[in-house]
Parts: C-alpha cells; sequence; structure tokens
C-alpha cells in the first residue's frame, strides 16, 4: 500500500542575525518582567524559586508572558514542589489547576510535573476522557525537568468548562495514569465511558475516506520543526498522535487545535528527544509514516 498522504518540507539556512537579535530581545524581556514581579513577589516563594525559573525555562515562554501569570505559575511550581514533601504516594500526582475566561469562552488548565517520556499524550488522554476538547497546548520544561504544561480547553458544546466534575475527573484521571502502579488503557476507556452516555459509535473512530494530508515547516520557526496534521476527527485522536509521536521519541513543545466540519487540522511544534529540530527528510518520513499507519488503523 503506498503512501496516502501528502508530503512537503520547507527549509532554509539559519538567519544568524535574527537569531542573536531574539535572544537579546529575550533577555530584555525576562530581566523586565522579572524585576516586576520581584518587587512584590510572595514571601513564601524565594528568590532562588525566582532565579531558577528566571533561568531554566525555554525563550518562547517569554513571548507575551504577563507579570500576573509569571505569579500564577511561581505560585503553582511552589505548590508541585510542596505536594513532594507532604504527598505519602510512591509517585507524587501532579499539580493541577484550572480557571475560567469565560468571555474567551474556555477554560485554561495548567499541570506541574515532573518531566517524563509520553506526559502530554497522558493529559490529552485525561481530557478527553473527561469531555474536554483541547484548543490550545503551551508545553514548557524546565533545564531542571519540571513541566509546566497550559492548555486551553472547551467543553463538548463550546465555551469554558461549566462542569467542575469533568475537571476533576480529569484529575483523577490524570493522577492514576501516571501512578506507577497504574495501567490505564485510555482510548479503551474512552469508548467505554461514551457507549455508557448513548454517544454513537461513530464518534469513536474516522468514519469518511480521506487520507490523512501532513507537511512540515522547518522555515518559521528558528527552534522546532511544525509538524501539520489534516484528518478526520474522531475522540481521542489527539491522544492517539502525541502517543505515536512519544514512541517515535519527538518531544511537542507547543499545539493549536482545531476543528472544521469533522476535519481535525492540528499543528505541532516539535523537536527530537535532544531539542534540536528535525530536519532530516529520511527522518521526517519515518515520523510521518508510522502516524500514517497509525491514523489509518484508527478507522478499521
Amino acid at each position: 500500500m503506498g503512501n496516502p498522504a501528502q508530503f512537503s518540507l520547507h527549509e532554509s539556512p539559519a538567519r544568524h542575525s535574527d537569531i542573536r537579535r531574539s535572544d537579546v530581545d529575550h533577555e530584555l524581556k525576562m530581566i523586565s518582567v522579572m524585576d516586576q514581579f520581584m518587587r512584590q513577589a510572595p514571601q513564601f516563594i524565594t528568590h532562588e524559586e525566582i532565579e531558577a525559573h528566571l533561568y531554566s525555562m525555554p525563550t518562547r515562554y517569554w513571548e507575551g508572558l504577563t507579570e500576573q501569570n509569571l505569579n500564577y505559575h511561581l505560585r503553582l511550581i511552589n505548590s508541585f514542589f510542596e505536594s513532594l514533601v507532604t504527598s505519602n504516594a510512591e509517585v507524587p500526582p501532579p499539580t493541577v489547576q484550572s480557571r475560567h475566561f469565560e468571555d474567551e469562552g474556555y477554560t485554561e488548565v495548567i499541570v506541574a510535573s515532573w518531566d517524563r517520556m509520553g506526559l502530554f499524550a497522558k493529559i490529552a488522554g485525561a481530557f478527553a476522557c473527561a469531555d474536554i476538547n483541547i484548543k490550545r497546548a503551551f508545553i514548557y520544561t524546565r533545564a531542571d525537568h519540571v513541566v509546566l504544561d497550559v492548555f486551553h480547553v472547551t467543553a463538548p458544546t463550546g465555551g469554558h468548562v461549566h462542569d467542575e466534575s469533568c475537571l476533576i475527573h480529569m484529575k483523577e484521571l490524570l493522577a492514576e495514569c501516571l501512578d506507577g502502579r497504574a495501567d490505564l488503557d485510555l482510548e479503551k476507556l474512552m469508548v467505554e465511558k461514551l457507549k455508557k452516555r448513548g454517544y454513537p459509535t461513530s464518534r469513536f473512530r474516522p468514519t469518511g475516506p480521506a487520507a490523512p494530508v501532513i507537511s512540515w515547516d522547518n522555515q518559521k520557526s528558528a527552534e522546532e520543526t511544525i509538524l501539520k496534521i489534516e484528518c478526520d476527527d474522531s475522540l481521542g485522536l489527539l491522544y492517539a498522535i502525541l502517543q505515536e509521536l512519544s514512541d517515535q521519541s519527538v518531544d511537542v513543545h507547543m499545539a493549536n487545535i482545531d476543528t472544521v466540519r469533522n476535519t481535525a487540522l492540528d499543528v505541532f511544534y516539535i523537536t527530537d528527544k535532544f531539542h534540536k529540530k528535525i530536519t532530516h527528510q529520511d527522518r521526517l518520513r519515518e515520523v510521518q509514516n508510522s502516524l500514517i499507519r497509525k491514523l489509518s488503523s484508527r478507522g478499521h
């Protein structure tokens, strides 16, 4: 069977002057935001914690960051470290907090945890099982391996997640997924739970004959390779994509998730396991073919 997907790759030489200018802008942004924050930082957050955050977060974290969001993020990470001390669990659960942006039509959910392979996929699976849709995701990993993942999510009918029980269920599922003793089949759980609610089985698997369309872009981002996937939408699709990327030792740093007329239009900013762009065409084809096999098998 031939490869049904479209393949395109854009490459250009690195623009060293632009990168140097970007580094300077990044440094100035960090200094400005952190200087404002330190003047009124909560007493329980030490200067050591602040400096660790300052120098260990990736460059793109500081783009558009406000003092208010920095305060919120540092408090969350502080809570995560406190849980490591107070928790009796063999594997301490992640710290998860949410807040609603009703006017913007979404709920923001932030997860703080230790980094581990497949974490993003497990989070996506927990959201899907709780019937929560991810619209955007920002994945940040500090140099000390603390993960701060920011998700913009919606209810199945759109708008913010007004049912708090769904958010609680997501937190419980995620904690169970990350517990070393647990072995959940998230995709099976998605199907079982929604069948009980009377959803049609067509929601579980793509029903249309359209082949996935995959394209790559190594020009628009200086630090990541951009992966674009267009395919039939289905419950658990994002989880399946992320799990396959994890199996291929690919790290996802940011994702834009959209659906138009039952077609998923997903964009991922990715690197290899060494946090380098993926530029070799043989490697790109290898990742692409694995995704095609995974997505095609979901239709049967």
